[in-house]
């Protein structure tokens, strides 16, 4: 008698698994690579910040930057509530520094930071870093 019975895999089942474990690499390996550096310029989160706080907050805000790239942002009308947001940038190695943001949703360097707005130039009307 003759066994009438396969033995192996089809070529479909072969390609079901084969995009499976794509899938499944794809969604796990994210987890093993170390994060990449950011090419973001290194206040660019901290003046979205500030931005967003102006424009939701409809007031001035203030941005202070320490050389050591500490930051605060202060409201113009609410100093008493204390720091709105605060954080640090740790590649940040400019000067000291004030950016204004409007609650129109504009920035600014106010005036004693004509240095960092060489080192660290954004463009007016959407708070973006522009290249130096």
């Amino acid at each position: 008698m003759h066994c009438t019975c396969q033995r192996g895999v089809t070529l479909i089942e072969l390609i079901v698994v084969i995009v499976v474990m794509t899938i499944a690499v794809g969604v796990v390996a994210p987890a093993f690579l170390p994060p990449r550096a950011s090419d973001e310029p290194p206040l660019a989160e901290a003046v979205r910040t500030v931005r967003r706080l102006a424009l939701t907050r409809a007031e001035t805000v203030y941005l202070d930057v320490s050389p050591t790239g500490d930051w605060v942002a202060r409201g113009a009308s609410s100093l008493g509530e204390g720091p709105l947001a605060a954080g640090r940038s740790d590649r940040y190695d400019g000067p000291a520094a004030t950016v204004v943001a409007s609650p129109l949703g504009t920035c600014a360097y106010d005036v004693h930071s004509s240095v960092a707005s060489r080192t660290f130039p954004i463009e007016p009307l959407t708070c973006t870093p522009v290249e130096p």
